[in-house]
């Protein structure tokens, strides 16, 4: 070994203040981002989820218990105000009820799902609830179609009081 010392640069003055600058700005950011984030009381926060959630019309009611409007997607909401009127859906399995509680309407939706052979049948036909949902609308949409169709044919068929053959002959002969 020798004794030789290795020659060591000492910085300038200028590059440690400018290195002092970039550390104490480095430092600061760090502090800045590492701050809780505001605290937000309840209401605040259920303000913020319920901005721009559709609202469901009325109540509903799955096998006989209340649906809480909280666990439901902005889809199933929205699926659910759709339902307009009641039958069975999907191949017989599902059987919506609308019906009235005082002045509130209330959509029940009723299927078998007490033994393993039921749900699996279930399960065939239907992969969610909002899967459910979207067939029992589409349903409803045909048959809205379909009852329209017979609407206007027998709007056609129907005779307008007053035009028959003679009236219509006595309005010509009045006319000349």
């Amino acid at each position: 070994m020798s004794d030789e010392k290795t020659p060591t640069i000492a910085p300038s003055p200028v590059e440690l203040t400018s290195f002092a600058e970039l550390l104490g700005a480095a430092v600061a950011k760090g502090v800045a981002a590492s701050q809780p984030p505001k605290k937000v009381s309840y209401g605040e926060y259920q303000r913020r989820i319920n901005a721009g959630r559709p609202k469901l019309r009325r109540d509903s009611f799955e096998n006989g218990f209340q649906i809480p409007e909280q666990v439901l997607s902005v889809n199933e909401i929205t699926l659910l105000n759709k339902i307009t009127h009641a039958g069975r859906y999907i191949d017989r399995l599902v059987e919506v009820i609308i019906r009235d509680e005082g002045l509130d309407e209330v959509v029940e939706l009723r299927y078998n799902n007490a033994t393993a052979d039921q749900r699996m049948l279930r399960a065939q036909h239907m992969k969610s609830f909002e899967d459910m949902l979207q067939q029992i609308v589409a349903a409803q949409e045909l048959e809205r179609v379909e009852l329209d169709e017979v609407a206007d044919k027998k709007a056609e068929r129907r005779r307008v009081w007053g035009n028959n053959k003679a009236m219509r002959d006595a309005e010509a002969r009045s006319a000349e």
